[in-house]
């Protein structure tokens, strides 16, 4: 009791002693932020210090002059200090005050969402080969710095803000979750070196923005000695040092690109699509540390439900006003109606022409078809979007001219649900709950899960360190995966299985990172000068790297401005989706006094689409490779939500036209002979199978006649 007491007693003692001694070895630094770690890494820690409590203005105002800080309106944050509080050899005091604090000074007065605030800070340094922490310096020098080999992102407790005429002039902050940071700590003075800090960025959220800002701070501190009453002897004098040095990292401004194949092994209405982010990094780094072999990233991953995509305006704006309802499983509640009482639905019957009466369908929204399975019923639409005339997909078309849904728009969609459409309160765990989860998916595709030594892939939070080397993309396609016969029938139905032309596809294989450089890379960009690209080099480059048309000119702008700047085009392919997209037969019943069975199914007016998400994606981490000698640099970058275009489905299979003259479609001519054939095949296979039984009826009386009569004459 009597030493807690002490402890408390010295405790603004200590804080003031190592403000001083930060300061006169700190001096003002430029932020860096990092990459979002997961939600329960701060929910799980409540402490609550004393030295969270204190004023900052008193924390600050006995070691500098604030009126030398002046409010600069515009002027980017910058790293003040980095405090290392009560460390001390003896585990007990340093097991109850040990803490990390950060201040920073805010010459805008930007007011941040604090709850989001990150720091970049290294976890671990390279380790022996029987995995022990093992310091690892240069033998060059005596005392060369550590090399750090991972780095993650702490959420930051906001503990406070200058007041005053200096209001949020400076913010107090204390890193949370330090175990890691303090074991280090632990080990590394153990082994007689200093206690050292890698604090690469910071990442600061504004009030009302999406996304948070990211800036670099690159500082390597180096701690040794104790405060007064954490060394060996209480009564002794501060023995605190504290020196930095700059750090390395690397700035990268991060785009984003996609592409899409036309089919994929999943079947009909299935396409593979390949997730690439590009940037640029300065040839230095691959001259100083080799090849790039690995890139290590964060996001949040999450799958949309089903959204649906019309240029029938009349059943756009009532769809509107049901989205999210959620239908029985016969979609008797909550129909969608029309003016005259009829009611709109979507299925991927193929029908024509009015009067018709249905037959099954594998899926459908809003009305009382049967469908074979029960998965086949969709209870609810949780998007709608107007668009153009509807085509098929095709890469190497702008997507404006497909009837495409711009990913922007999307994107608007997500961000608005909640307070437009959302039925519940359920949220996603990110962005400070902005974000409805009603219409995300409970899960991803059950392919894109992963958890292994490099990281975790899963819904929600996901983070995982990509090797040039051992992480290959693949996509295959439906007809790479040589389907057999009863796969076609039953995803594409007996007639295009028989007679359909199935769209040709490669399986594609690309490792996640690759390199250009404009020394060697004319072959795809053409030389750093040119200026235009035709559409036939547009094509190109669609067909060399994977990207998509509409982004080609983006890239090309981008390949162009780092052969200027002596940096090489980094992109890294960090995954690979399922997206689904099916046309909808659009079916419009009219007045049921005409008759129950009177509806128009209107054709090319509708499809349904499904897609991932990645949002809060972040590049942690570059790591380098100089024949068998790896480096990990850094990355300050700000994290970026990715969501792509909606695009309508691809031709992925097409039956023959029998067209007579006149130009009138009659391929309905062969459907009708495939039915009649297959219902004559099926009658001769049934009278043969009665024939046979009559003659084996004979065969079999003929025999007991026979013994009858063989009876009769004994």
């Amino acid at each position: 009791m009597k030493l807690r007491l002490k402890i408390k007693g010295i405790t603004k003692q200590i804080a003031g002693l190592f403000l001083a001694l930060l300061v006169v070895f700190s001096g003002v630094f430029t932020i860096f932020a990092e990459k979002t770690a997961p939600v329960e890494a701060y929910a799980a820690n409540n402490d609550v210090r004393e030295y969270d409590q204190t004023d900052v203005n008193d924390d600050l105002g006995t070691t500098i002059d604030l009126s030398k800080y002046p409010a600069v309106p515009g002027e980017e944050p910058q790293l003040y200090s980095f405090m290392e509080y009560c460390y001390s050899e003896d585990a007990f005091k340093r097991g109850e005050n040990y803490a990390l604090y950060i201040y920073v000074y805010n010459p805008s007065k930007t007011n941040y969402n604090n709850s989001l605030s990150k720091a970049l800070i290294a976890t671990s340094y390279e380790k022996g080969e029987d995995g022990s922490f093992k310091l690892s310096y240069d033998k060059v020098s005596e005392k060369d710095e550590l090399k750090p080999t991972n780095y993650e992102y702490f959420y930051l407790k906001y503990c406070g803000a200058t007041t005053g005429s200096y209001e949020n002039l400076f913010i107090k902050f204390r890193v949370l979750n330090v175990d890691v940071l303090m074991q280090n700590a632990v080990e590394m003075e153990s082994q007689g070196y200093e206690r050292r800090y890698d604090l690469s960025g910071l990442q600061l959220h504004k009030t009302g923005e999406t996304l948070a800002d990211e800036y670099h701070v690159g500082q390597e501190i180096f701690c040794s000695g104790y405060a007064q009453g954490y060394g060996k002897g209480a009564e002794l004098a501060s023995t605190l040092f504290v020196r930095k040095e700059k750090g390395e990292y690397v700035e990268l401004d991060v785009e984003h690109t996609f592409y899409r194949t036309e089919t994929s092994s999943r079947g009909e209405g299935h396409q593979n699509q390949l997730n690439t982010v590009y940037f640029s990094v300065p040839e230095r780094f691959f001259e100083d540390y080799g090849r790039l072999q690995r890139i290590k990233a964060e996001w949040y991953e999450y799958k949309t439900k089903m959204l649906a995509v019309t240029s029938h305006a009349e059943f756009y704006n009532e769809l509107l006003q049901h989205i999210g309802e959620v239908h029985d499983d016969q979609g008797e509640a909550k129909k969608i109606e029309t003016l005259n009482g009829g009611v709109y639905g979507l299925a991927n019957y193929q029908g024509v022409g009015n009067a018709f009466i249905p037959q099954d369908v594998d899926w459908v929204y809003n009305l009382n078809y049967p469908t074979p399975t029960g998965d086949g019923l969709i209870p609810a639409l949780y998007g709608a979007f107007l668009t153009s005339d509807i085509s098929k997909y095709d890469p190497y078309t702008a997507l404006a001219q497909q009837g495409s849904v711009a990913g922007n728009e999307l994107y608007d969609w997500i961000l608005n649900y909640k307070e437009r459409y959302a039925k519940t309160d359920e949220v996603l765990p990110i962005k400070d709950g902005i974000i409805s989860a009603e219409m995300f998916e409970s899960d991803i595709d059950e392919s894109r899960k992963v958890k292994n030594e490099r990281g975790e892939v899963k819904q929600g939070y996901s983070y995982y360190d990509f090797d040039a080397g051992l992480d290959l993309q693949k996509m295959e396609s439906w007809t790479g995966s040589n389907p057999a016969f009863t796969n076609k029938v039953e995803e594409f139905g007996f007639l295009a299985a028989i007679f359909g032309k199935f769209t040709e596809e490669e399986n594609i294989e690309l490792s996640p990172i690759e390199v250009i450089h404009w020394e060697n890379e004319d072959k795809i960009f053409g030389n750093k000068e040119t200026v235009d690209l035709t559409d036939a080099d547009k094509q190109a480059i669609v067909d060399s790297l994977y990207v998509n048309y509409d982004d080609v000119d983006n890239l090309h702008a981008a390949y162009k401005e780092a052969a200027a700047n002596n940096e090489r085009l980094v992109l890294f392919r960090f995954s690979t989706t399922d997206y689904y997209s099916e046309i909808a037969d659009l079916i419009i019943p009219e007045p049921l006094e005409l008759s129950p069975f009177t509806h128009t199914i209107t054709l090319n007016q509708a499809y349904i689409a499904q897609q991932s998400v990645f949002l809060d994606f972040d590049i942690i981490q570059l790591t380098f490779n100089d024949k068998g000698t790896y480096t990990v640099i850094p990355v300050v970058s700000n994290p970026i939500d990715i969501v792509d275009p909606i695009t309508p489905p691809s031709e992925q299979v097409k039956l023959p036209e029998f067209k007579l003259p006149g130009e009138t479609d009659y391929s309905w001519i062969l459907r009708a002979v495939v039915i009649v054939a297959v219902v004559i095949f099926v009658i001769w296979i049934i009278s043969k199978i009665s024939s046979a039984h009559k003659q084996n009826e004979i065969y079999r009386a003929a025999k007991r006649q026979n013994r009858e009569s063989k009876r009769k004459k004994k």
